[in-house]
């Protein structure tokens, strides 16, 4: 008995231990998506080449002005994020991200976060995603600026 449980259960118990939980799978995939195209490409001015893969072609930020809805196409942001870039006087301090929720249903998710650059907090931004058969891109977002 003891044979069995060291040559069959044990291994059995650690591959199953192994295994990673199908929903966490996707939420370290959108998690991956948002620090490598939006916190390292947009935020920390990494630029186009790390912005495109994650953000689907038509995405668009929504922003409240003035208690209108103004919109931001992505190739506008990127044209900010270059222009950020060639600005000397632009923080180079970076930019991180505090997840606050990650949620997923099948093939949508949503992404609330807080973007801080050291202890000043810069926004809650809120996003919502699609999985494609390329993987999760940003299709859409809304914040507040603190």
């Amino acid at each position: 008995m003891k044979k069995v449980l060291v040559t069959f259960i044990i291994p059995f118990m650690l591959f199953l231990s192994s295994c990673a939980n199908p929903e966490q799978v996707e939420v370290e995939a959108i998690r991956e998506v948002m620090e490598h195209s939006y916190v390292h490409g947009i935020q920390n001015l990494g630029g186009a080449e790390l912005i495109r893969p994650g953000f689907w072609d038509g995405f668009e930020m929504f922003m409240l002005v003035d208690n209108q809805i103004r919109k931001l196409p992505l190739e506008d942001w990127i044209a900010m994020v270059d222009e950020r870039k060639a600005d000397p006087d632009w923080p180079d301090e970076p930019v991180r991200a505090d997840y606050l929720d990650i949620d997923v249903a099948g093939t949508a998710a949503s992404v609330a976060l807080e973007l801080w650059r050291g202890d000043h907090l810069m926004f809650t931004d809120y996003f919502q995603l699609y999985k494609f058969d390329d993987g999760w891109k940003i299709v859409s977002k809304i914040f507040h600026r603190y």
